[in-house]
């Protein structure tokens, strides 16, 4: 007769004390697990924050997001020939106007102070798929004026755009616009920029040539300038971030009468080379104390790699008190920002070059932080109306900024180039 076999019967207490053991294990098990799932989420956020520092994006999450598609360089002549004061050039690329944004700065090859002729502005023509206007004032009075213009389209599931037009008219100096029918955009994602023309009976003053724009309020654009005598008609391009593509800040720097230069009061650090300047000016004068002594050159101050602050400058002290109105926008993708100041010295028509190998000039845009305004370059004293005006393109790999000049208006121009992602 087969022994029954033993049943492998465990005491209570070893049960219990093996029972307790697993549970001690498996709790160890579940700490290591949990212990790795931390470090390489730190790892991870640790190196996340190391691109987004390199970067600069503001606490923001980088973003490789392509919001610009297309970017294209138009040169407009108003020629001395024939007194025009219109010329009208179609866009190549195939870009939508209404997605597209015109990036303006000014020349002239005469040795003229029709102050009238200087102010000019560019739009999109209504009716035409990607016409361009350029037009200045109606007493051209033989002067060649050429108008540069970067025209960049953005993709609109990224940004929003948004074009209008305002009017200055003789009696006023300031004049509030809405951005559009119930439109209002985010303050802290928007920027906007703009060119303009002036109209009057004989030569208007330096100041009448100077307009500033701001947001009023987050559904409205604010126009002002000092000298009232002349119609002004303005054409605007604003753009919103739809996410994190970039954010802005707003700075409004004043040279009191009487001083030459001025700071700006401190505002949150960004990165210089992620960050563009997109200023305007206007004096309070409302006499012609001349256009060249508001001349402004506009510059990023910080620390290393950052900017925290706005420097702006003019050669001449005068009675008036010059403001300089600065967006600071901040890119959070791949674009790239180089900042500058360059001294250009002629005694006629001539050329100031820029070096700036490393760039690919076939989606960059060299630009002027004071736009079409007279007060783009700083000229060391007092000139001509045309030695305060400086167009910017390429020649090579190098910044062409081409200034008419005069024996007695040596200047210097700041200077910023945006290399788009795209």
């Amino acid at each position: 007769m087969l022994e029954k076999p033993k049943e492998n019967v465990i005491p209570i207490e070893a049960a219990d004390e093996q029972s307790e053991m697993k549970r001690v294990i498996m709790m160890r098990v579940k700490r290591i697990v949990l212990t790795a799932a931390i470090c390489l989420l730190s790892v991870l956020s640790l190196a996340a924050c190391n691109g987004e520092d390199s970067q600069e994006h503001s606490g923001l999450p980088y973003s490789s997001v392509n919001f610009v598609k297309s970017v294209e360089f138009i040169k407009v002549a108003l020629h001395n020939s024939d007194t025009r004061s219109i010329n009208d050039v179609d866009l190549t690329k195939g870009q939508i106007a209404a997605n597209t944004v015109l990036f303006v700065t000014l020349s002239n090859a005469d040795n003229s102070d029709k102050s009238d002729s200087y102010a000019t502005t560019a739009f999109f023509l209504t009716g035409f798929p990607r016409r361009v206007r350029v037009q200045r004032g109606p007493e051209a009075e033989g002067i060649t004026l050429v108008a540069y213009i970067w025209a960049v389209e953005m993709d609109l599931s990224k940004v929003n755009v948004y074009q209008g037009s305002a009017q200055i008219s003789p009696g006023g100096s300031i004049t509030n616009v809405p951005i559009g029918n119930g439109v209002t955009v985010d303050l802290g994602k928007a920027f906007f920029v703009f060119s303009y023309m002036v109209a009057a009976a004989g030569s208007p003053t330096g100041s009448a040539l100077q307009i500033a724009g701001q947001f009023l309020d987050n559904g409205t654009l604010n126009f002002n300038r000092g000298d009232t005598t002349a119609d002004a008609t303005i054409y605007w391009f604003v753009v919103e971030a739809k996410n994190n593509e970039f954010t802005t800040q707003f700075q409004t720097v004043a040279i009191p009468a009487n001083s030459s230069n001025a700071t700006s009061s401190a505002f949150a650090s960004v990165s210089t080379t992620h960050s563009m300047l997109i200023g305007s000016a206007w004096s309070t004068a409302t006499a012609d104390v001349g256009v060249n002594r508001h001349g402004l050159i506009c510059t990023p101050v910080g620390t290393g790699p950052r900017m925290g602050q706005i420097y702006i400058e003019r050669a001449d002290v005068t009675n008036d008190t010059i403001e300089a109105w600065v967006f600071i926008v901040t890119f959070h993708g791949n674009e790239l920002v180089n900042h500058g100041v360059v001294n250009s010295v002629g005694t006629g028509p001539h050329d100031t070059f820029v070096d700036q190998t490393g760039v690919d000039t076939t989606i960059s845009m060299p630009w002027n932080p004071m736009g079409v305004h007279p007060s783009e370059s700083k000229v060391t004293t007092q000139g001509l109306i045309s030695g305060s005006y400086a167009g910017f393109s390429w020649s090579g790999v190098d910044i062409d900024i081409f200034q008419r000049g005069s024996t007695n208006s040596p200047a210097q121009v700041a200077w910023e180039v945006v290399q788009w992602n795209f």
